[in-house]
């Protein structure tokens, strides 16, 4: 396994105890979006007793001249009696944070790291940090997998960037930002309730954030298309929010407000494969879906959804599959796409390619 550390950070000394936070960010998207105050990422930390300005920077701060910081921000009048559940946000940027890092899992074909002055291929198993800069080829995939064990799978031709991989000392909560600049990402975020983490994806018409949940995200400079298969997903820019759902999604352009959420197509009817395929390439016909433009085909191992073997999009009412697929057994998985570009509920098959 390769170490490549796109950016390093002095680790500070941990919390000297545990208290319970409660986390939320509040993200300024690249298009605009600011919280009223900062334009930074926030954290929400619920008042315990015997808390104070002075006592809170002590346990989890950088460092003691931030007290005066937190009063102001908050705009705390009386710091020695501040009621119990009082919410205080606090800058990311002032908490003690621990760097984590990042594994590439599932790779085919081409996968690059950008250094700026030159462009390295990269391995399975190959460790990023922040900051780490990757782009995929045709035909290629590969799945960035989190320490919480978050999964990511980035599809052919995309380009991001991993902003931000960091957990906040004392709480567990893993905290990430991916910046998305032009294809799409498919995402099984673990729920992280209890302490609170957040995930972050970024792109040039908005921000997408989620607490646990499975979602597609596609981005191009102009738009972000965000469905969301289960839990919830806040589309935002500056423009506005629209909350998602299971089941639906929307579509954001820079300059409008995110779209309203609508119904997701449902999944493709795909009783009719066969059992075994003997002949390639792929190309089965399934009974079309109402208000589909276009059917997207992912093979992939059986045991792994992930580790993709075939990637092809239709424009009729057909399952795709490339001609170079070794014999054995695979995992057929079938979106349908609506006139917008938002791919739908999936339908999966296993099926013998013999």
């Amino acid at each position: 396994m390769s170490d490549i550390a796109s950016m390093s950070a002095d680790h500070l000394p941990g919390w000297r105890r545990a208290r319970t936070l409660v986390l939320a960010l509040f993200v300024a998207a690249s298009s605009g979006l600011v919280s009223t105050r900062a334009q930074a990422e926030d954290v929400d930390y619920v008042v315990q007793p015997g808390d104070n300005p002075w006592s809170i920077t002590e346990r989890y701060l950088r460092g003691i001249k931030y007290w005066p910081r937190i009063q102001d921000y908050n705009r705390i009048l009386a710091p020695r009696a501040i009621p119990l559940g009082t919410v205080l946000r606090i800058p990311l940027a002032w908490m003690r944070t621990e760097d984590l890092s990042a594994r590439i899992v599932d790779l085919r074909g081409v996968v690059t790291l950008d250094r700026g002055h030159e462009s390295v291929e990269l391995k399975p198993g190959t460790t990023v940090y922040s900051g780490a800069l990757l782009q995929t080829g045709a035909d290629s995939s590969f799945t960035l997998a989190l320490p919480d064990g978050t999964h990511c799978l980035v599809g052919a031709d995309a380009e991001l960037r991993l902003v931000s991989l960091v957990r906040i000392e004392g709480s567990g909560a893993q905290q990430v930002e991916i910046e998305l600049l032009r294809g799409d990402i498919e995402n099984w975020v673990q729920p992280n309730r209890r302490s609170g983490g957040r995930f972050l994806i970024r792109s040039p018409a908005a921000v997408a954030a989620v607490r646990g949940t499975e979602f597609h995200a596609a981005a191009s400079a102009e738009s972000t298309r965000i469905a969301t298969l289960t839990g919830e997903v806040a589309l935002r820019n500056r423009r506005g929010e629209v909350r998602l759902p299971a089941g639906v999604g929307s579509i954001a352009q820079a300059d409008r407000r995110p779209e309203p959420a609508t119904p997701l197509l449902p999944a493709p009817d795909l009783a009719g494969l066969p059992d075994r395929i003997e002949r390639l390439p792929i190309d089965l016909p399934i009974p079309a879906l109402a208000g589909a433009v276009g059917y997207r085909s992912r093979i992939a191992l059986p045991e792994d959804v992930a580790a993709i073997e075939s990637d092809r999009t239709a424009t009729l009412a057909a399952v795709l599959g490339r001609g170079e697929l070794a014999d054995g057994r695979y995992r057929f998985r079938v979106r349908a796409i609506d006139e917008r570009g938002l791919e739908g509920l999936a339908a999966e098959r296993e099926i013998v390619i013999d």
